[in-house]
């Protein structure tokens, strides 16, 4: 019985040990973790990147569906009403203070369209961000690895914004920070994985130019990133 009961402490010493190096251990890539909440659930994260002690996340799921501008007008990433959101109102409804604590004030960098040319604006100083096509494909190589679902939030605000057009729950289109064939439309990554161009406000204002567009591409996902404590 003593025999036992040591092999018993023995093992329980092993497994505390273990823990205790697994909450130690830093971030890396391909890891997963939960910070912030959208007030349904917590919101996982999946970390593509390490650089020091910090380490680049981006949610698993678009947390929200967003024009990527309240107006139809030219924008930037700088400019736009979706990065004022994404670092004001989810940033401050999403984190506790611990959890803000740990999520770093970065540089980011605005490229130009890989195609047009067409500016992307001024660099950036933000808490988050989204990607560039530029991240895109050096992060995810292979297209179905950039295929990302709505979370429950995220397709009732889809069906908000596209009464008429059918959004599927599943795989779906999510914004990136590059402008497509002007300030007027952004890039997104579609369900497929593929890069298509979106209007950044609402596609019943382009009617007016005489510009037709379905009545599913108004807005799409969102899925932040951003650099934190590794």
């Amino acid at each position: 019985m003593k025999k036992y009961t040591k092999i018993v402490a023995l093992f329980l010493a092993v497994l505390m040990v273990l823990s205790l190096s697994a909450c130690g251990k830093k971030l890396s890539v391909g890891d997963s973790l939960q910070m912030g909440n959208d007030g349904d659930t917590g919101i996982w994260w999946e970390v593509i990147a390490v650089d020091g002690d910090r380490a680049l996340v981006i949610s698993r799921e678009s947390v929200d569906w967003k024009l990527f501008n309240e107006q139809y007008e030219n924008v930037t990433w700088e400019t736009s009403t979706l990065r004022n959101w994404l670092n004001d109102t989810f940033y401050n409804s999403t984190f506790n203070s611990e959890e803000r604590s740990k999520i770093f004030t970065t540089t980011v960098e605005n490229p130009d369209n890989p195609d047009s040319g067409v500016d992307g604006g001024n660099n950036t100083e933000d808490r988050l961000f989204l990607l560039s096509v530029y991240e895109v494909e050096e992060y995810y190589e292979r297209e179905a690895f950039r295929e990302a679902w709505l979370s429950s939030k995220a397709h009732s605000s889809a069906q908000e914004y596209n009464p008429d057009g059918y959004i599927s729950g599943l795989s779906s289109s999510w914004w990136t920070r590059t402008p497509g064939d002007g300030g007027l439309s952004f890039i997104c990554v579609d369900s497929h994985g593929e890069f298509e161009t979106r209007p950044t406000g609402l596609a019943s204002d382009l009617y007016t130019s005489g510009i037709v567009v379905a009545d599913d591409k108004n807005g799409a996902g969102v899925r932040p990133a951003m650099w934190i404590q590794r």
